[in-house]
């Protein structure tokens, strides 16, 4: 290609990631938090739902169950995977015990109680 039939370059790049670009991760879109102001208005959300049902003595217990497995998520965060380490960062080195150096350990446990 010649000079005459290459674009003209603004010298601003065109796509690509650009910091500060975009929505925040988090941020609610007008459609969230739309559907969120009418469920509240309407006055029952779904987790108030799956709370309620759980509560709910007189539900069948799978039932329950279910609402609490359900609604775990949202009530508590969940747990992440961590490698335990030992001195000088090396794994903890697995306990290896005999039963019989295990009986003997609860016997004397059961003594002291």
């Amino acid at each position: 290609m010649t000079a005459k039939n290459q674009p003209k370059s603004s010298g601003v790049g065109r796509g690509g990631a650009r910091p500060g670009a975009g929505r925040p991760k988090g941020a609610e879109t007008r459609k969230t938090r739309l559907l969120a102001e009418r469920a509240a208005a309407e006055g029952l959300l779904p987790l108030e739902y799956l709370l309620r049902l759980l509560r709910d003595e007189t539900a069948p217990a799978p039932m329950r169950f279910e609402a609490a497995k359900a609604a775990a998520r949202y009530c508590h965060p969940a747990l992440s995977a961590v490698e335990m380490k030992g001195t000088g960062m090396q794994p903890v080195p697995a306990l290896s015990i005999s039963p019989d150096a295990l009986a003997e350990i609860i016997q004397k446990l059961q003594k002291e109680i």
